[in-house]
């Protein structure tokens, strides 16, 4: 007879037994209770995400953005057509998580090592955050913790970019980002031409918040939780592909760019388009080598000329389908800017009550005040939409001069960078900066927030490895790293 296990290997075994059959009581037990499906769901993606992360920092990472870009559909379909808010869902719990324990491992490695002043800076901006969180002009704790959460945990991804993202490691992420680029863009073309499919029909119709609605068409959002949150990975995917473009690479490139562009362009947001548009021109100046003074006039000339382009493009009159009527609030807004069919001058003005807030509460008002933390939790919701206007009322001058500061230095050590490689890292960086800008401070674009910071730590990280040749353990990256599969 053969034994099942060892004397010395025994208690191992029956203990494995009897942590398997609590874990599926516990499951069964979970899953039979309202919402019970979703905790079990959450903790399982929970603890195999912390396990990977102790051990596989590097896979972890790649595996959370796709996570992040899932969330939303994973949320809807666990939702069986039913509505769970934030402050009940544990699905958006995964994230903040596992972004704690990669910090921790940033931490352990070189994330402090050869600090400059952008890490001070940004090192700075978050203790000012952290420390808001005890603001009580805000609506209490609970409202400063859960900004905490939402806007400050997103900002580690600096820590972890400067630790142990290297080139390969960004490649590899670039690559998952323009694919899922891609099937989020078909995702949400298929939203607007075909329909809607149930999940989300059903979320719509539950939570049908109004920035969703536009004359009384819904806006795609395919995977995301949120609209705008689709159209700001559709920003990022687009200036990867740009910053990829190079030869005969055009073709296939310019097929997947026009797929982009026209899913961004039905997603029927203003902002990203003109902000996208900014940053295709950066990452075009950047590759001919082109001053960083002429490449920002140029980039100010391109966006000028925005409305007379799509003024002189745009048909005279649009048809009654959805797709006509969202194309229509596009053509509004970009042809007129500061007509009545746009909301520029509403978006300004907003931004503009949070810098002279600055002066009325010099100290701010607390991070939740600026996050959807304040509507979840019952504080004071004062968001301007906008970073300026956020930091400025979230924490006052401090704050605002911390940020412009930390915009300054990311923005020109990131140009300097991709004017000397010119390689697809480095200009997609770029063009990543540039394409979020405005909404870096915006936790709640779950699989956007992190990646200016992501970037900054990166460009940091490449900094520090060719212009500060004698800090150890930068030395080995390669110069121009590819954009290819070698690098999976």
């Amino acid at each position: 007879m053969i034994p099942l296990a060892s004397p010395d290997r025994l208690p191992r075994v029956m203990s494995a037994a009897v942590l398997f059959v609590l874990t599926s009581a516990l499951a069964g037990l979970l899953i039979s209770q309202p919402n019970g499906s979703r905790v079990a769901f959450a903790a399982g993606a929970a603890v195999a995400l912390l396990i990977a992360s102790v051990r596989a920092p590097r896979a972890t990472l790649v595996g959370l953005l796709v996570w992040l870009v899932a969330l939303g559909l994973v949320r809807r379909l666990m939702s069986h057509g039913g509505a769970i808010s934030g402050t009940e869902d544990p699905l958006l719990l995964v994230g903040p998580s596992t972004w704690g324990v990669l910090v921790l491992t940033a931490l352990s490695g070189r994330a402090l090592h050869d600090r400059t002043r952008l890490t001070s800076a940004v090192l700075l901006l978050v203790a000012l955050l952290t420390v808001s969180v005890l603001n009580p002009l805000q609506g209490g704790l609970g409202v400063g913790l859960g900004g905490l959460l939402i806007v400050v945990v997103p900002m580690g991804a600096f820590l972890i970019g400067r630790s142990f993202v290297d080139d390969r490691l960004f490649s590899r992420l670039l690559q998952v980002a323009a694919g899922l680029g891609i099937a989020s863009a078909l995702y949400g073309l298929f939203q607007t031409f075909v329909r809607m499919p149930s999940w989300d029909a059903a979320w719509v119709e539950a939570k049908g918040y109004a920035a969703l609605n536009v004359g009384g068409v819904i806006r795609s959002f395919a995977s995301f939780s949120s609209a705008s949150e689709y159209a700001g990975f559709l920003g990022i995917s687009i200036v990867i592909w740009v910053a990829h473009a190079r030869g005969l690479r055009w073709p296939l490139t310019a097929a997947i760019l026009a797929l982009l562009s026209a899913a961004l362009w039905y997603q029927s947001s203003r902002g990203i388009v003109v902000i996208t548009v900014a940053a295709v021109g950066l990452v075009l100046s950047a590759r001919t080598g082109m001053s960083w003074a002429r490449s920002v006039l140029v980039c100010v000339v391109v966006i000028a000329l925005v409305p007379t382009v799509v003024g002189r493009v745009a048909p005279s009159s649009f048809s009654e389908n959805p797709a006509d009527r969202l194309a229509e609030h596009q053509v509004d807004g970009l042809a007129d800017p500061f007509g009545e069919g746009s909301t520029l001058p509403f978006h300004i003005e907003l931004v503009g009550n949070g810098l002279r807030g600055a002066i009325r509460d010099p100290l701010g008002r607390g991070v939740g005040a600026v996050s959807i933390a304040a509507d979840k939790f019952g504080g004071a919701g004062v968001s301007t939409e906008a970073d300026p206007g956020d930091v400025a009322v979230a924490l006052g001058m401090p704050g605002l001069l911390t940020y412009l500061a930390i915009l300054s230095l990311g923005l020109s050590a990131t140009y300097r960078l991709a004017r000397r490689r010119r390689d697809t890292l480095s200009l997609a960086a770029l063009g990543i900066l540039v394409a979020t800008s405005l909404q870096w401070l915006d936790g709640g674009q779950y699989s956007v927030a992190f990646w200016p910071w992501l970037v900054l730590g990166w460009v940091d990280r490449a900094t520090a490895s060719t212009d500060e040749p004698k800090g150890p353990g930068f030395a080995g990256l390669p110069r121009r790293a590819k954009f290819g599969i070698t690098h999976v």
